[in-house]
């Protein structure tokens, strides 16, 4: 287990030296290609494409793997691990289930939102790409070497 989190830990750094390298966009007015993508799908290609971006994207799958192998190889009964699995898994689905939600409470303001957050989310794209890996590396790096000693 403590050999996966730091392998883990020095994916996430590369990731993050990987996304250092690149140079920052400079036409940052400009809306990002994955912004362009967005703009033009439809409900049926949406869903579609949040089923797939769920199954391949790496670091939400690793996470939650790990965080459900923990779960599931703990002396707690099974009773309780199936009851603390619906919390983890709706953690790991809020993003889906935030969008949602606005769009059901709130559908006359929903563009608005949905636009918001996908303005914030273009403006600071590098700031992320290089924070959260950083982040997440930091604390798989930890909690591996720590799981050795």
């Amino acid at each position: 287990g403590s050999l996966v989190l730091i392998i883990l830990g020095i994916l996430f750094l590369v990731l993050t030296y990987r996304n250092w390298q690149k140079p920052a966009d400079k036409n940052s007015d400009q809306p990002s290609r994955f912004s362009k993508i967005i703009d033009g799908i439809t409900p049926l290609k949406a869903l579609v494409f949040g089923g797939a971006i769920a199954i391949i994207n790496f670091k939400n799958l690793a996470i939650f793997l790990s965080a459900v192998s923990v779960l599931l190889l703990s002396d707690l009964s099974l009773a309780t691990q199936l009851t603390m699995l619906v919390p983890l898994v709706l953690i790991f689905c809020t993003s889906v289930i935030a969008l949602v939600g606005i769009a059901m409470l709130v559908p006359e303001y929903a563009g608005i939102y949905l636009t918001r957050i996908k303005q914030t989310i273009d403006q600071y794209s590098r700031p992320l790409g290089l924070n959260v890996p950083l982040l997440l590396s930091g604390i798989l790096l930890y909690q591996g070497i720590s799981g050795l000693l």
